[in-house]
């Protein structure tokens, strides 16, 4: 069993490893930067991935809810107690057999413990904080400025521009074909690819194996392309073969580094919480990894070691 703790938010928490999964227990003073995503804090955030408003708890003013991922291969169990601004959850993490009984397991043990957990802490009576993508939550201000106005709303509607731009482009990433996807990757993915909010949401849709899987895709896709290159291009008739080999080795190695850059810019964007990004970081670990065999990829986000199914190649 291993501790964490991350001062930013007070966070506390441990890991259990076992034989079948990891089951992690956490608890927070502030739910806004420990269980909220995306801008918006830790109800709101469960309330939308959930679909409903949670469990309540006589007695209390907390709300339980709980989900299983959907995750096609390893889905993960979640429960999380929120009070106030506080909050403590367990989910387990890359599990062989979760189900809704691990679901429903869970909630019971965040039910029986969170009480104690949070025994002294002041913030369970505290506001959970505003939804960041909603001026209508956000805080005002004493006396705001027509100025600072206009740039707050601004920047909310370029933040939504981003992820919704990121979402739609990461679905067409799933089924492009071949010439569509180099022009996607290294067009606007390349673009954005700074951009906390955009990467984020990108990274978001496409999960650790999908992501996984479309940097298997771009790599095996520039040694197909560059092994089965025409000696001639009736379209390019001057271009020696050679300039034609670089250029289209140089495209998907551009695309190969835009994809990490964009994974990396995920990885650190204020949008991910800590649990977010250990929990993304474990599932992509459990796809390159075996027991037997472990992986010496440099970097998990562009793994070519794997097939997209997640067995191990052979060469």
């Amino acid at each position: 069993m291993e501790s964490v703790e991350d001062e930013r938010s007070s966070v506390m928490g441990c890991r259990i490893h076992g034989e079948r999964g990891i089951l992690v227990a956490s608890s927070t003073t502030d739910s806004w930067v420990g269980f909220g995503q995306n801008g918006n804090n830790a109800f709101t955030t469960l309330e939308t991935i959930t679909g409903g408003e949670g469990r309540e708890i006589p007695g209390t003013d907390a709300r339980v809810f709980s989900y299983l991922d959907s995750d096609p291969n390893h889905p993960d169990a979640y429960a999380y107690w929120l009070e106030g601004r506080s909050g403590f959850t367990m989910y387990t993490v890359v599990a062989e057999d979760a189900d809704e009984s691990t679901v429903a397991a869970l909630e019971e043990l965040v039910i029986k413990y969170a009480s104690q957990v949070l025994d002294g802490v002041s913030s369970r009576t505290e506001d959970p904080g505003p939804n960041w993508n909603d001026p209508a939550d956000a805080a005002p201000s004493a006396e705001p400025t027509a100025f600072a106005t206009a740039e707050q709303t601004a920047a909310v509607a370029a933040s939504a521009d981003s992820s919704d731009r990121a979402r739609s482009e990461a679905e067409d990433a799933k089924n492009a074909k071949p010439d569509e996807l180099l022009e996607l990757i290294n067009g606007s993915v390349a673009d954005h690819q700074n951009d906390e909010v955009y990467a984020a949401a990108f990274s978001d849709v496409m999960g650790p194996e999908g992501m996984a899987e479309l940097a298997y895709a771009i790599n095996q896709r520039r040694l197909q392309q560059t092994e089965n290159l025409s000696a001639y291009d009736p379209n390019d008739p001057d271009a020696e073969y050679a300039t034609r080999w670089d250029r289209t080795n140089d495209a998907w190695l551009s695309a190969q580094a835009t994809l990490s850059i964009c994974f990396g810019t995920a990885t650190n964007s204020s949008a991910w919480t800590p649990q977010h990004r250990s929990d993304y970081a474990e599932k992509l670990s459990g796809l390159v990894t075996d027991e037997a065999q472990p992986t010496t990829c440099r970097s998990a986000s562009t793994c070519c070691c794997r097939e997209p199914t997640g067995r191990r190649r052979t060469y």
